[in-house]
């Protein structure tokens, strides 16, 4: 989206160096005319006239609302050439929302009957599954995360606006928190509108995690693996270093969740619900985080959208170690050992030790290995790099492979 911005900024910007070259050739007076609605105010733009200016000078067809928000776009960017006070880090932002979303659960929890703390509960866990759906449709794999195929979002707006009214009515005559207010209305609204349209969707994840994280704690099981969510969905925008460092942070408190008493009571709750509204334990919240820092490192490792001085390397390795130590029998721990060797062949020249990996599983493992890259990992050149290494070593697999393909 913001490229398709910058793009129309670009359109907009050649099409007034066109008319400024012609020299006098072009009817500037005229294109104002065209283009200025009637009145006083010189910033009042008929964007359709425009869209059809630019057409004819260029050739380039372009929404008038496109051209709205590209002119809107180069207005916001000459207002930030002007000194401005320095921004709170991202880091600083997050720390604050989560301080923000902790005091919203102590205030929803406050205003709440005891009788209604397992509907609160209930209505986490539906809206959990709805986002880690959303969360589904974004991104092109899921990991193995086991994310829901469909939810019903009509059942469950209906059954959330009643839970909304109930929080009023109980608020009764006490201050209203109007932060948690915000927070409920807006994923109401988001359930209302969703189309299926992947803007919505990306609603559906934040506004949807921050109701979780606020109906059940945002350090709980369900508000961690809501926040998994919100990264995984958006790990295409999020800096490296800030989606890793997110990753491990949740990995390990995820992980401080493994002996939890009140996480084993809500575990033992949540494997008697349907099965697309059930979670993974605490520990395999961890192992999917470590997974995701690992596998984020070593693809942009291999695309060389990272740079090699082995910080990075060691990292995605010491989320390995920390997955194969806790989670052992996890799938994704294969996965993630074979794009390591696959990793380290392609930065070192030399294939020794994939191809010996490989070797030493044998056909069958190895091509299950293969399976379960094909359907967790989404960087297909590092995938069928992987492939390379094993066809070297079994050529035998040359056939179930392009079968599998």
């Amino acid at each position: 989206m913001r490229s398709n911005v910058q793009d129309g900024a670009r359109t907009v910007l050649r099409w007034v160096a066109a008319l400024a070259d012609r020299d006098g050739d072009g009817d500037i007076d005229g294109v104002l005319r065209r283009c200025l609605r009637p009145g006083p105010d010189v910033s009042s733009i008929n964007y359709a006239a425009m869209a059809r200016e630019i057409h004819e000078t260029l050739g380039v067809t372009i929404s008038a609302k496109r051209v709205g928000t590209a002119i809107e776009h180069l207005r916001r960017s000459r207002e930030s050439a002007v000194p401005q006070p320095k921004r709170r880090s991202v880091a600083v932002r997050l720390d604050a929302l989560h301080s923000r979303l902790r005091a919203n659960h102590a205030a929803l929890v406050q205003a709440e009957s005891a009788d209604r703390g397992l509907l609160r509960r209930s209505i986490a866990v539906e809206v959990l599954a709805a986002v880690r759906c959303a969360a589904g449709r974004l991104i092109e794999n899921g990991y193995g995360e086991h994310i829901p195929d469909r939810v019903d979002l009509d059942s469950l707006e209906g059954r959330f606006l009643d839970f909304v009214r109930g929080v009023v009515n109980n608020r009764g005559t006490q201050r209203p928190c109007d932060r948690l207010d915000d927070d409920l209305h807006r994923l109401l609204v988001t359930l209302c509108d969703h189309d299926q349209s992947a803007e919505h969707d990306m609603r559906l994840v934040v506004d949807g995690a921050r109701v979780v994280a606020v109906l059940s704690g945002p350090d709980t099981l369900a508000g961690l693996l809501a926040r998994l969510n919100v990264l995984v969905a958006g790990r295409q925008f999020i800096d490296s270093e800030l989606y890793c460092a997110g990753m491990m942070r949740l990995a390990a408190a995820a992980a401080d969740l493994h002996d939890d008493a009140q996480t084993r009571c809500f575990m033992h709750w949540v494997r008697r619900l349907p099965e697309d509204r059930r979670v993974p334990s605490a520990l395999r919240v961890s192992s999917y985080c470590l997974n995701n820092a690992a596998t984020h490192i070593l693809e942009r490792l291999y695309r060389g959208d990272l740079a090699d001085d082995g910080q990075w390397l060691a990292r995605a390795e010491s989320c390995y170690e920390q997955m194969k130590r806790r989670d052992g029998g996890f799938c994704l721990v294969k996965t993630t050992e074979v794009l390591l060797h696959t990793v380290k062949a392609a930065l070192s020249g030399r294939s020794d030790d994939i191809e010996a990996h490989f070797a030493g599983l044998g056909r069958d493992a190895a091509l299950a290995v293969l399976r379960d890259l094909a359907d967790f990992d989404n960087c297909v050149e590092l995938c069928h790099a992987a492939e390379g290494h094993a066809v070297a070593v079994l050529p035998e697999l040359k056939h179930q492979l392009i079968r599998l393909g």
